[in-house]
């Protein structure tokens, strides 16, 4: 027969590590980032149906400006808005300010930031969107709140 012995082990792997943290905040930070990001979304929409109401559009487009240039132009201003409360809130979720560490201090930084960033622009997308339903601006910024949170 087989000289062959059979032993059993337990597969290696790191502690756990129990985060009390998280679990303390895990109902408030959704709602802080939210909260954080939400209003440059509604300015989006209503600085749109602002430039819609004045008929500066029209105006633009009878100088030679094209639709591309001028969307394209709204959306980067906005992004470089966004850019920086994202990094914001990157740094003060991912530094490690005190001796216990950071908020979320067994995530990636890149990752949150990519994250942040990637919701940030469907926002901005999104209060486009809702600025094409709209004719004036009141309206344009009372349903992009409710729509966007």
């Amino acid at each position: 027969m087989s000289s062959y012995q059979l032993q059993f082990e337990r597969f290696p792997f790191p502690p756990y590590s129990d985060d009390e943290f998280i679990v303390a905040i895990s109902q408030q930070l959704p709602l802080v980032i939210l909260l954080s990001f939400v209003y440059i979304g509604v300015q989006a929409a209503k600085n749109i149906a602002i430039e819609k109401e004045s008929r500066l559009k029209e105006y633009m487009l009878m100088m030679g400006l094209g639709r591309t240039a001028l969307w394209t132009s709204w959306f980067i201003h906005y992004f470089l808005m966004i850019i920086i409360p994202v990094a914001l809130v990157t740094i003060i979720l991912c530094a490690p300010f005190t001796e216990y560490g950071s908020i979320l201090q067994y995530s990636n930084w890149f990752l949150i930031f990519v994250f942040l960033l990637l919701w940030g622009t469907s926002l901005i997308t999104l209060g486009f969107l809702i600025s094409t339903w709209f004719s004036s601006a009141n309206s344009t910024s009372a349903a992009s709140g409710k729509w966007l949170t």
